[in-house]
């Protein structure tokens, strides 16, 4: 069992070390299972050693965890990469190909949210490019469920397509502070 939980972390390491990004358990476990290496709970087991290690790190949101190879992870790899298969390292890269815009735009926007200081919820977006952020905004809302109305897809699907680097953004905030006024926040104006 033990050489092959590790050959498992190395597949996951190499993955990892193949695109410029962090994959998603989502994303590491539909290439494994798919190819049928191990089952679900052996994968867990496996990314969660890498994990208490310190081969990965893991950035958690409400509905996901995404998956950075270390430094410690890239220098294993180079000592054991070769245990790996050339047919294992093909799959890999074959799935790379074939999933790359789908991981970049996963990766490229986010949504998160949490309790504020006065029983608000703060809705966190941010849109990268490769390691730069292009834009950070946090908005406060009354309620969880519309904390939760602004979703990683709602947010996508609305700059989907439409911004350059470099663009500006406003955003126009219905009910402002409860004020009954609909205004573009003075904190959010350039």
């Amino acid at each position: 069992m033990t050489d092959t939980l590790t050959l498992y972390k190395l597949i996951i390491l190499k993955m990892l070390s193949m695109i410029d990004a962090p994959l998603t358990n989502s994303q590491i476990s539909e290439f494994i299972l798919e190819k049928e290496y191990t089952n679900y709970f052996t994968l867990q087991q496996a990314l969660s050693e890498l994990d208490e290690t310190g081969l990965v790190t893991i950035s958690n949101t409400h509905n996901s965890s995404s998956y950075h190879i270390t430094e410690a992870g890239n220098e294993t790899l180079r000592y054991f990469g070769d245990k790996i298969s050339d047919a294992i390292c093909q799959d890999i890269q074959e799935y790379l190909g074939q999933k790359q815009h789908e991981i970049q735009d996963t990766l490229s926007v986010t949504a998160n949210y949490f309790l504020g200081n006065t029983e608000d919820y703060l809705v966190c977006c941010q849109v990268r490019e490769k390691n730069a952020t292009l834009i950070d905004l946090t908005i406060s809302v009354p309620s969880e469920k519309q904390a939760i109305s602004v979703t990683v897809k709602a947010f996508a699907n609305g700059l989907s397509g439409k911004l350059m680097s470099g663009d500006i953004v406003s955003v126009i905030a219905p009910d402002y502070k409860k004020q009954g006024v609909t205004v573009i926040p003075a904190e959010l104006q350039y």
